[in-house]
Formats: structure tokens, C-alpha cells, sequence
């Protein structure tokens, strides 16, 4: 469903004002972590995962402009080895613990830009994502005994909606025609809203954050106004 959204969304895009606007691909790489209240924060590592979409710019003149993008964002953590024994006195060991979420995202944003063929970009914007999928990986020893990989299914626990900001810089290259153009950003993402668990949930009060590597190549619809 999320991948015939996006079709979608591309296909409205394809007929919005041509002639003031740039539409493209975007491939990202998110340097993931979470921050928790009810946890200390040294327990959790960074996660690396994927973000790939739409991107879409109105030009507002020859130095702002305002876009959106429709997104398939991977998100997640890593936890620290944990024992622990359970009511049966058994001693369980949980290693290599990863939790990763898969969000639809949809990123709203201004972006500065200086001008020329080789220029300068800064953004700032919110992100509102609804959860698609989370599950916990790992791996366990029960009394020093290996068991096969596991994994746990969260989504139904937690909250569906997300709401947060960005900041983004970096630079783009634009052919001398002005039709195609290369972008390169660093940025930072954080969300605003806290997830919520189930009562006795282990994710209470989770919050996302991460920094962002991105590329993208965009496409001029209609004529160079730069």
C-alpha cells in the first residue's frame, strides 16, 4: 500500500505549476538513535538505516523554496547485552538487540539556496510519519544454551503517529542547462511527540532522533527560472 502511494503522489505532482518547480529522487542514510525517560540513554547505540522517496520543490524566487516529500523512513536503535533470569530461574541472555521501525513520512520544508551552478543549501522544516512496521531482533542463551534469532512484532503496541522537526545543509551542483540538479545535505531530525506503549510497555516515552545523509537528483519541470 505505502508503494502504491508514492506512485500516486508522483502522478500529482507530475501536474502541479511546471513551470516554477523541481521534482526528483532522494536516497538517504539515517544514523539512527532514540532517547527515553524512563531508561538511561548510555544503554542504546546507534542504528544505521535507509530513507528513499519523492522530493518536490516550488521555486518561490531565485532563492527559496518550499517542498515536500513522501518518504519511506527506516528508523531504529541498538541496546546493550542484557541477562536476566526469569520466574523459572532460568538465566537468559539477550544479545546483538535491535529494534527498527518503518515509517511513511512526509517531510515539509523551506530551503534557502545561494545562487549559480555550484550553491549552497539550508532547510528547515517538520515532519509528521505514521508507523508502518516495528519489531525487536535478537539473539538468546537460555543457562548458556543458543537459541534461533528471534524477533518481536511492536507496531500494535505503540503509537501510529509521529510528529518532528529538521535542519538540513549542504550543497548542490546544477547543469548548465539549470534542468538537472545534484543536492548533497547533512542534517538532524528529532521528533517532537513521545511514543506511547502499552501500560507495561518497554518503549514508554520513546522519542526518535538521528543524523541524516542524503542525496538527491531533481528534475526541472518546464522552464529555467534560475
Amino acid at each position: 500500500m505505502k508503494y502504491f502511494l508514492l506512485v500516486v503522489v508522483s502522478l500529482f505532482m507530475c501536474h502541479l505549476n511546471a513551470q516554477k518547480s523541481f521534482m526528483g529522487l532522494r536516497f538517504s542514510v539515517n544514523i539512527a538513535n532514540a532517547e527515553f525517560e524512563t531508561f538511561s540513554n548510555d544503554e542504546f547505540n546507534t542504528l544505521s538505516a535507509g530513507m528513499f522517496g519523492y522530493t518536490y520543490e516550488y521555486i518561490l524566487d531565485t532563492n527559496w523554496t518550499i517542498g515536500a516529500e513522501l518518504l519511506i523512513n527506516k528508523r531504529g536503535y541498538l541496546e546493550k547485552d542484557a541477562i536476566t533470569k526469569d520466574e523459572q530461574g532460568n538465566w537468559i541472555e539477550l544479545t546483538d538487540i535491535k529494534t527498527k521501525f518503518s515509517y511513511l513520512s512526509i517531510p515539509i520544508k523551506t530551503t534557502y539556496r545561494t545562487q549559480g551552478n555550484f550553491f549552497g543549501i539550508a532547510s528547515i522544516g517538520f515532519m509528521p510519519s505514521y508507523l508502518t512496521r516495528s519489531k525487536t531482533y535478537f539473539d538468546a542463551k537460555v543457562n548458556g544454551y543458543p537459541l534461533p534469532s528471534s524477533n518481536v512484532d511492536n507496531k500494535e503496541a505503540l503509537s501510529k503517529w509521529d510528529f518532528g522537526g529538521l535542519a538540513e545543509v549542504g550543497f548542490g551542483v546544477r547543469s548548465s542547462s539549470g534542468i538537472i540538479q545534484f543536492n548533497t545535505t547533512f542534517g538532524y531530525q528529532h521528533s517532537f511527540t513521545k511514543y506511547k506503549a502499552t501500560p507495561d510497555g518497554d518503549l514508554k516515552q520513546l522519542q526518535h532522533y538521528g543524523y541524516v545523509i542524503t542525496i538527491a537528483i531533481k528534475y526541472l519541470l518546464g522552464k529555467n527560472n534560475l
